[in-house]
């Protein structure tokens, strides 16, 4: 003998069920968005510290030409 549900009691179940997996995807989303937000901001960070020493080591020696022969 099966057991057989009525679908009207079926389909809330589906529909509750579609409405969790939803919401999931929407945070796995949100996440993702947090975490390549985060590593970009760390990234542009370690690129300021890497142009602050070039920009410290890179410095040419001034100087100024007095006259022309």
């Amino acid at each position: 003998m099966e057991i057989v549900e009525p679908e009207s009691e079926v389909q809330p179940e589906v529909e509750k069920l579609t409405k969790q997996i939803k919401e999931v995807k929407e945070k796995i989303e949100t996440l993702e968005k947090e975490k390549y937000g985060k590593a970009a901001i760390e990234l542009a960070k370690q690129l300021e510290n890497v142009n602050a020493e070039e920009e410290e080591t890179s410095e040419e020696p001034y100087v100024e030409v007095v006259s022309e022969i």
